[in-house]
């Protein structure tokens, strides 16, 4: 285990839970899903909202009263940001930040303070880039590209809003990596209010002698309980702080809870009082684990919910309309389309749809739900006919 950062400032229906190897951990049989509880999703864009070479949707958000969903080519070319006061057909508006290089549009931040800011974060061959904008149009970068290494392209910055223990304003944290270029991974903050690319301050750099240097992506954050939490690959490692300044891991979780075949975290969130981490798995299938406290741990899926390796990695889990939604990660020569769960409790999950909505070829990595207006989105893969969006009516 490594120790503290210091930087000048640093599925189971009915389970029984059951004794895992790793200490502060526990296990949840699966479960498996039922056809009978399936919503209807009714499809609103099929061809990457009017590109085709768009094959994917790899990020949506609700910001000031619209959804924005993002587009991202899986080859050439650069993404796109479309978004919709309704989400209906032919209502979306081109609203792409000023890109250069920029291929995924990957990662939001936002906040009501200071009048509203909504931030985009970027990945591409001239390096990641954070861009913002308050009135959902016009976009401004606030950082240089990579950071000032250009090898930081590798993924779009994950962001999020956190006000330390010792400080007086909020600040917007970024976590930089190259994911696969052999750079180490970074973590940054700046006062919310700033748009001055020299006020960043680099908090965690995981090229340091003490740190693991493999961690070359921070896949994501999140606040709980007036704590700061990030997550990572190369170990699937947990790093926390209360200052916002000084970071530990999270030796519970220690590294892929106690699984070397966890490669990352992929994303985390809070539900019932309960915070919530999903994996990327290749070899037994994504995974779910969940703790009440940040000390143990125990296992909702051990393998995506019983597709195994068809779903390598539970891509993203998000809270809405007072339930819990998870997407998977397709292996697309194994899998049969991308599938969504949900669930009322955390514990007891049903799959939302039919695997692809039906078809074979909405099918691939980075898909994403949503709640907005009355309605759950989802935004996923397809690299036949352009990334596509579809919603099933909760309210």
């Amino acid at each position: 285990m490594r120790g503290a950062v210091m930087v000048s400032f640093l599925g189971c229906l009915g389970c029984m839970l059951a004794s895992c190897s790793q200490s502060g951990t526990t296990s949840v049989p699966d479960s498996s899903t039922t056809a009978s509880t399936q919503d209807l999703w009714t499809q609103i864009s099929g061809d990457g909202l009017g590109v085709p070479t768009q094959q994917t949707v790899p990020e949506m958000e609700v910001f000031n009263g619209y959804l924005y969903a993002s587009t991202s080519p899986q080859q050439q070319g650069l993404a796109k940001l479309y978004r919709s006061s309704t989400g209906d057909p032919g209502t979306w508006t081109d609203v792409t930040p000023p890109l250069s290089g920029d291929v995924s549009i990957h990662s939001f931040g936002t906040t009501t303070l200071g009048g509203g800011y909504l931030w985009c974060g970027t990945g591409g061959a001239n390096g990641a880039m954070i861009f913002r904008t308050q009135n959902g149009v016009d976009w401004i970068p606030i950082a240089t590209r990579g950071f000032g290494t250009p090898a930081l392209r590798g993924a779009a910055p994950h962001m999020v809003l956190f006000q330390g223990s010792n400080d007086t304003v909020p600040y917007l944290y970024a976590g930089m990596g190259s994911h696969g270029s052999g750079t180490s991974a970074q973590v940054w903050r700046i006062p919310y209010t700033e748009s001055d690319p020299s006020k960043w301050t680099k908090l965690v750099d995981f090229a340091a002698p003490t740190m693991n240097s493999k961690i070359d992506l921070v896949s994501y954050f999140y606040v709980w309980n007036s704590t700061l939490y990030f997550s990572t690959n190369a170990g699937a490692e947990i790093w926390q702080s209360t200052d916002g300044t000084t970071f530990s891991q999270n030796t519970s979780a220690g590294d892929g809870f106690g699984d070397k075949t966890n490669l990352v975290i992929s994303s985390l969130e809070v539900f019932n009082n309960y915070l919530y981490a999903t994996t990327n798995n290749p070899t037994k299938g994504g995974q779910i684990w969940r703790s009440n406290n940040g000390t143990t741990w125990e296992q909702i899926t051990a393998d995506a919910f019983g597709k195994g390796p068809a779903v390598l990695e539970m891509r993203s889990i998000r809270t809405s309309f007072g339930k819990l939604w998870a997407t998977g990660y397709t292996e697309t020569t194994l899998s049969k389309g991308t599938p969504v769960w949900r669930s009322n409790d955390g514990v007891t999950w049903v799959q939302s749809n039919t695997d692809g909505f039906g078809d074979i070829k909405n099918n691939g990595e980075n898909a994403i739900t949503i709640g907005f207006g009355d309605y759950q989105y989802f935004g996923g893969p397809n690299y036949t006919t352009g990334g596509q969006i579809w919603r099933t009516k909760v309210k």
